[in-house]
């Protein structure tokens, strides 16, 4: 039986967070990041998205936005899968001493005190798991703060919170297995699921391997006898710890079914993903992680604490067979496709690959404090020397064999392995007290500089340099959307075609400005996306890419009319768009006026034929004649194709449009069944990147007034990949003339805020209400005091069929979930009093 220290290590619970944050702040002032210059951790989703979710945060707490529902995200629906996943750390609460504008500066001091916290849930843990030096204990939790992952995944900030976590969730499983208790474990996955459920789902995951680690290691002798029932007190003690999230967690998942939050992968094949053997060649300062190799660097002091396992004869035969096993599984949990996926929670991890790469950082760590317990005199002979030189050569041969681009950081990790080892010996053969506490000295500052060393290179290649652009951005956009809802307090929607990050004639990701600066909009950038306005913002022209982004860079003036689009930020003139006599330009962007925008409530005849039911799938421009023919009542053609001639050659397609006469504005749309990486050019004109990642499906054609033809080009890198071409014309005539015969009837007093929303009809029972408002099933409707189950347009916008005579529609938003969530907190709350009497009597 090991062992266990009870007793908390005071200086190392102190120091291990104070050196992990001075270290951070040391690189953020020499390497001018966020609040000492203009470079900032917050890059990759980080900058597109995470940013705007704070600022969407900053507005809740605030009182300006609501958690439950908000017409911000997409076309509106639930942010609780938003806010349960990007939102709900402790740490987050610090955006009320922030602008929007700083946010930066707020970004990388989290990061730096959620690091600092794993340093200190790792000391604890380490202090109370195991008899070590406090100088060990230090240097240990420090390489778990500043691991590779901690530095590298920095930028999804939300996982840092399950780094912080999952050493207490495993001192609770210790707790639960050799104390018999509950309370830490129940209550650390509780938060853990508060904090982030998805890196909360690996702890958990982990959390049972880790049970048989501390079962082999803590037992001689092998017996369900004494399994069973410990692992009773571990699997009741999960289970009280998930009902005490529920209240967060059961809503938030129900948020989440239909998006991509319900993408399970269940395809799984039982090959390799990589060299096993590159988890050693990764080992060293810098390395990153890809997706057929992980790096799991965290300093000498873990790795030469691993070394000591080898010719180590203080461990008896059954644990050598067991360290040997427990090696093998940590080499398969990272390239075993089986385990990939479990790590992965059952979703296919395309990006960020070893998301779950700390479990792996904090096994070594685990393996190093038992090898430093358990052998007090591994540094008084050589045996210690020579498994560092064995590993050096072994080393040294494998770049020899497959070369890395930066070979000197190996090298110079070797440098600090045996900087660290002398240094372990010096101070365990030093005869005195003095030199002992120098040489601890010179120990403590080599793991430092060489902790601070991979942070350094992992931050240049993980960070933006746009602080300063970020800030007069945000500034600027919040003052154009104030001074615009200033001027119009209505109920409307905003678009634009060149949101931060992006240019004219090019593709962005960043579409959550609406949710950063609070106004309705039609696009998102999201995780847990919903699934059904997304369909039909597809039909409508608006493309989705990889069901998470909805790809909003081209007005599609008939589309954005029925959206209730009513200002449209544009870097250039648009034709059927007017400048507003109050433009504010911003950003480049002025403000444009769409008088065609249909309200976003109104009455229409429900008694003329189903036009939609024979509206086709893939062609948006018949699809939106077909919705405009649906709320009038009539065969309607707002657009009309236009004829065109085509020629290709290799992998080029010129298209020779004529035009038609009148007030036009001309729309193209190549749909394609492969990507190509093409090139969309009007004229030899550039208008959009085309067939990739982000480019738009239906693309504006600009045409001059008078101009009889235009030449399209489809100008692709790969093989072309192409059918059925589609170019038609919009009639701005006949769409403002729909326009004016839908908008006749808007109702008018309607009261719309947060989750509630009312107003009075006098109407016919042949007509329905139109709501320009996602179905979700958290809406309750009720027409005049009875409950209505309201009809979907388009599969997605509610419509509530009218009596003859007075309506009054009430409606509300209740989060689906919430109340059962609440009361399985309840009894988890129950079942952790009732567990503690149970398990102490």
């Amino acid at each position: 039986m090991i062992t266990v220290q009870r007793k908390t290590n005071t200086l190392a619970l102190i120091a291990a967070p104070i050196l992990t944050f001075a270290i951070l702040f040391a690189i953020y002032r020499i390497y001018h990041f966020a609040p000492f210059g203009h470079n900032s951790l917050a890059a990759m989703d980080a900058d597109i998205q995470y940013l705007d979710f704070f600022a969407c945060l900053k507005d809740v707490l605030e009182g300006r936005q609501q958690i439950t529902y908000t017409l911000t995200k997409g076309l509106g629906g639930t942010n609780l899968g938003n806010f349960s996943y990007y939102l709900t750390s402790p740490f987050n609460l610090l955006v009320l001493l922030f602008r929007k504008e700083q946010f930066h500066i707020m970004f990388d001091l989290i990061v730096a005190l959620k690091l600092a916290t794993a340093g200190l849930t790792m000391a604890f843990f380490l202090s109370r798991r195991f008899t070590l030096k406090s100088v060990i204990c230090i240097l240990l939790s420090l390489g778990y703060s500043l691991s590779q992952y901690s530095i590298a995944q920095s930028s999804n900030i939300m996982w840092l919170d399950g780094v912080y976590m999952l050493p207490l969730i495993l001192l609770g499983v210790h707790d639960a297995f050799v104390q018999n208790k509950c309370t830490l474990l129940s209550t650390s996955v509780a938060l853990s699921i508060v904090f982030n459920w998805y890196s909360a789902g690996i702890n958990c995951v982990f959390s049972c391997f880790y049970f048989l680690i501390e079962y082999f290691l803590t037992n001689e002798t092998y017996r369900w006898k004494s399994f069973l029932p410990r692992f009773c007190t571990y699997a009741c003690a999960m289970l009280i710890g998930v009902l005490l999230s529920c209240f967060i967690f059961f809503p938030a998942i129900a948020s989440l079914m239909g998006g991509a939050g319900n993408r399970v992968s269940l395809r799984i094949n039982f090959r390799l993903n990589g060299n096993p053997l590159s988890m050693l060649h990764s080992y060293a300062l810098g390395a990153t992680s890809t997706s057929s190799n992980v790096a799991l660097f965290c300093g000498s002091i873990a790795l030469i604490g691993c070394l000591g396992l080898i010719k180590n004869k203080l461990l008896t035969q059954r644990r050598n067979i067991f360290f040997r096993v427990l090696f093998t599984f940590l080499m398969l949990f990272f390239y075993w496709q089986p385990f990939y996926v479990l790590f992965s929670l059952l979703v296919e991890a395309t990006s960020y690959s070893f998301r779950y790469s700390y479990v792996g950082t904090f096994t070594l760590i685990f393996v190093a404090a038992f090898v430093y317990q358990s052998d007090k005199n591994a540094f008084s002979d050589g045996r210690m020397l020579s498994n560092c030189v064995l590993y050096a050569v072994v080393l040294l041969f494998l770049d020899f064999a497959h070369p890395t681009s930066d070979s000197k950081y190996l090298y110079l990790s070797i440098v600090y392995l045996f900087s660290q080892l002398g240094c372990l010996y010096l101070i365990t053969n030093a005869h005195n007290n003095c030199l002992k506490a120098t040489f601890t000295t010179f120990l403590v500052l080599i793991a430092m500089i060489e902790l601070g060393d991979n942070a350094r290179l992992l931050m240049r290649r993980y960070h933006n340099s746009n602080v300063t652009a970020y800030e007069k951005y945000s500034l600027s956009a919040q003052k154009q959307i104030s001074h615009l809802q200033t001027q119009d307090g209505g109920a409307y929607r905003i678009s634009q075609n060149t949101p931060r990050g992006s240019a004219p004639n090019s593709v962005t990701a960043n579409y959550n400005e609406s949710v950063a600066y609070n106004y309705p909009s039609i696009s998102s950038y999201s995780s847990c996306p919903d699934s059904r306005q997304n369909d039909f913002l597809s039909r409508l022209g608006y493309r989705t890419e990889a069901t998470l982004v909805t790809v909003v860079n081209t007005p599609l003036l008939a589309a954005d009319a029925l959206l209730g689009v009513k200002y449209y930020l544009s870097a250039y003139p648009i034709n059927g768009l007017e400048k507003v006599p109050f433009n504010l330009e911003a950003n480049k962007k002025s403000i444009y006026l769409n008088k065609f925008a249909l309200p976003l409530f109104f009455t229409y005849e429900s008694g003329h034929a189903d036009f939609l039911s024979q509206a086709p799938r893939n062609n948006p421009f018949v699809y939106q004649n077909m919705v405009f023919s649906q709320l009038l009542g009539r065969q309607t053609e707002l657009y009309s194709p236009v004829t065109f001639t085509k020629k290709v050659q290799g992998r080029r397609v010129d298209y020779t449009l004529v035009l038609p006469d009148g007030d036009m504005t001309f729309y193209g749309n190549i749909p394609w069944y492969r990507k190509m990486e093409a090139e969309i050019k009007v004229n030899s004109q550039l208008i959009t990147p085309y067939s990739l990642w982000l480019s738009p499906s239906v693309f504006l054609i600009p045409a001059k007034k008078g101009e009889r033809t235009v030449t399209v080009s489809l100008i692709a890198r790969e093989q072309l990949a192409i059918k059925d071409e589609q170019f038609y014309a919009l009639d701005l005539k006949k769409l403002e003339q729909a326009s004016k015969a839908i908008s006749q009837n808007a109702v008018q007093d309607v009261f719309f805020k947060g989750t509630t929303f009312r107003c009075a009809i006098n109407g016919r029972s042949d007509q329905k209400l139109y709501l320009s408002i996602p179905y979700h099933k958290g809406w309750h409707v009720q027409r005049n005091g009875k409950t209505v189950i309201p009809e979907l347009f388009g599969d997605c916008m509610m419509t509530i069929p009218l009596l003859d005579g007075e309506n009054t529609i009430e409606m509300k938003y209740v989060l689906p979930l919430q109340s059962a969530g609440i009361l399985l907190s309840c009894l988890g709350v129950c079942g952790l009093f009732g567990m503690r009497y149970y398990l102490k009597k």
